[in-house]
């Protein structure tokens, strides 16, 4: 299946349980197990430190939507 922008920003907005603040790795990993997107602790650090930008320790909209075109471009078949 392919997915949008739409379908990242509205995955972030449900993962994002500060309303605008962010996405944290907790949320992240919880978003990696409910899709069944292989959820390794060390895979979800790395996507954070490599997609957080601003190295606030939270994923913005705009870096949750470059994270979610990079990890169905290159692990899903």
């Amino acid at each position: 299946m392919k997915y949008t922008k739409q379908d990242y920003e509205d995955w972030w907005y449900k993962y994002n349980q500060n309303h605008d603040k962010g996405v944290f790795n907790g949320e992240l990993y919880l978003f990696l197990v409910e899709m069944k997107l292989d959820p390794e602790r060390a895979r979800v650090n790395k996507y954070m430190k490599q997609f957080d930008k601003n190295g606030d320790g939270k994923l913005e909209v705009d870096e949750w939507c470059e994270l979610m075109a990079y990890i169905f471009a290159n692990h899903i078949q």
